[in-house]
């Protein structure tokens, strides 16, 4: 029986039409191949999975690698067709066969007995992008940027953005290494182009929240996870309103979820759910956001409210003191 999908098995991609020549991966025939291409199956000596192409709403698309296990879709982020290399497939598939691989529990520790865990990261989200930044040893000490920064804790939102080179970044993880910045929990996520996707985007920003306060994140993400899932509305909901349950502990430290580099993300279904959850925070959750750029958000209502403090270029230029310190202290 002819096949109905193209498939490759080891490097060598099979197309559906039995009379069509073969073709090797990393070819330009292959790369030519995967701009019109849709789907294919992959087959290695470590496992299997179907790839699918998913389209963008500004044209265009991006790939995924899909393997069901026992009844769960795992997926794992494959890139543009410019990015599937045999070394990124043979790569995802080694991470959904060890999604799919289940963990064997130690005889002594009883099921009963185990703490209440962070939600496990998911397959194709890289863990290196929820790491907040540690602060530089050799920083001018800014005490009125720093003075702006605790006094935006008051507000729902702090939006600090300014171009390229002006120190977002830096200015924050300094403010998180003082006295007052060290009361905080802070939740990061470093963005890129990629996470224009909304399930990769929330995925990673629930991931975050999860870490803040282990277990607010596991329902939601088991429903971003599943087949069809739910409106991002009612996925929000239920986080938001485990985070306010766990929060309601007095307790409990403030926390802050810093999404880094907002200014990549152009997906308007994301600006609008991000306006959602920034409409119904709970008072123990403040949002960062460092861009280049005023993001799509309700900023004028919020402005209104007096619900956020602002950050911007004038604001983050040295002063004359400022920049004497950084010729005399750091430069030398």
């Amino acid at each position: 029986m002819a096949r109905t999908t193209a498939q490759v098995d080891g490097a060598t991609l099979m197309l559906a039409t039995h009379d069509a020549s073969p073709i090797m991966v990393d070819t330009p025939e292959w790369f030519a191949w995967l701009e019109h291409a849709t789907t294919f199956a992959f087959i290695s000596p470590s496992g299997r999975f179907t790839a699918r192409k998913e389209q963008q709403a500004r044209g265009g698309g991006y790939w995924k690698a899909y393997r069901t296990s026992q009844g769960i879709l795992h997926r794992a982020y494959l890139g543009k067709a410019q990015d599937l290399t045999l070394d990124r497939l043979n790569r995802a598939v080694a991470t959904l066969a060890a999604a799919t691989t289940p963990a064997t529990p130690h005889p002594a520790v009883r099921t009963a007995d185990r703490p209440t865990a962070t939600a496990v990261l998911s397959s194709d989200l890289l863990a290196t992008k929820l790491f907040v930044p540690p602060a530089r040893a050799n920083l001018v000490v800014r005490p009125r940027l720093f003075e702006c920064l605790e006094a935006g804790l008051r507000d729902k939102l702090t939006l600090v953005a300014a171009p390229a080179g002006f120190g977002k970044t830096t200015l924050l993880s300094a403010w998180r290494a003082t006295a007052a910045g060290s009361t905080l929990r802070f939740g990061w996520v470093s963005l890129d182009s990629a996470d224009n996707d909304p399930l990769r985007f929330w995925s990673y920003v629930i991931t975050a929240l999860d870490r803040l306060s282990p277990g607010v994140g596991t329902t939601a993400l088991a429903l971003l996870q599943s087949p069809q899932p739910p409106p991002i509305e009612r996925i929000l909901t239920s986080v938001l309103n485990a985070f306010s349950a766990a929060s309601a502990v007095p307790s409990v430290q403030d926390s802050a979820l810093v999404l880094d580099d907002y200014h990549v993300i152009t997906a308007p279904a994301i600006h609008a759910a991000l306006a959602l959850l920034l409409e119904y925070l709970p008072p123990q959750l403040h949002l960062v956001v460092l861009t280049r750029a005023d993001p799509a958000l309700p900023l004028p209502r919020l402005r209104a409210r007096g619900a956020m403090t602002e950050l911007h270029a004038r604001d983050l230029r040295f002063t004359p003191d400022e920049g004497a310190a950084f010729l005399n202290q750091v430069m030398g």
